[in-house]
């Protein structure tokens, strides 16, 4: 949901492919590596039989874009 932090898993280290729209044909904007930390700031949206959120680097507005929230994982925060 917009506002939660997620990490990217479950790459294999090949780490998780950040796009400008959501859908597998968008272009590619930025590599996001395995354990980096992003912000949703928006989503979901389904394009090509996935969920796709809006990620943003929160140290570095210019690393965004769309990424498969399968290889996204929640963080917990404290209340």
């Amino acid at each position: 949901m917009p506002g939660d932090l997620v990490e990217v898993t479950g790459t294999g280290g090949e780490g998780l492919r950040l796009r400008r729209a959501a859908g597998l044909e968008a272009e590619i904007v930025v590599l996001g590596v395995e354990s980096e930390v992003f912000r949703v700031i928006a989503g979901p949206a389904t394009a090509d039989g996935y969920t796709w959120w809006q990620l943003v680097n929160p140290y570095d507005s210019e690393k965004q874009g769309w990424a498969v929230g399968l290889y996204l994982s929640k963080l917990r925060t404290n209340p």
